[in-house]
């Protein structure tokens, strides 16, 4: 489809960038933003057919803008920002709606009847 639009990263441009140094507590409150942000996408902006539409693919990146937001203050602004990009393309690239992404079970199931036969080739 046209008008999709992507950030445009460098093949592992996450590798480039250091990891800021997290304490239980601060590892603890990203698997809570984390799982918090998947949740709340899930119920409520990954609608049927969302990266057809701009708006629908806009309110996506604000969205995880905003609830990455919350991730702990050691993120500094430009790996907040490639945080954002990467979020976002692994939302768009894996949840096509909101029953539908490689990880329903349905197609985890598949995948695996897939790599058995292909062991068994």
């Amino acid at each position: 489809m046209s008008g999709w639009i992507l950030p445009s990263l460098p093949p592992n441009f996450a590798d480039t960038l250091p990891e800021p140094t997290l304490n239980k507590a601060q590892e603890a409150e990203v698997k809570r933003v984390a799982k918090a942000l998947l949740k709340t996408m899930k119920k409520e902006k990954l609608v049927l057919d969302w990266r057809a539409r701009q708006q629908s693919r806009a309110a996506v990146r604000q969205f995880i803008e905003i609830e990455l937001d919350k991730l702990p203050e050691v993120y500094t602004p430009g790996i907040f920002e490639t945080k954002c990009d990467l979020a976002y393309r692994h939302v768009f690239d894996h949840y096509v709606g909101p029953s539908e992404s490689v990880y329903h079970p349905g197609v985890i199931v598949l995948m695996k009847i897939c790599r058995e036969a292909d062991e068994q080739c």
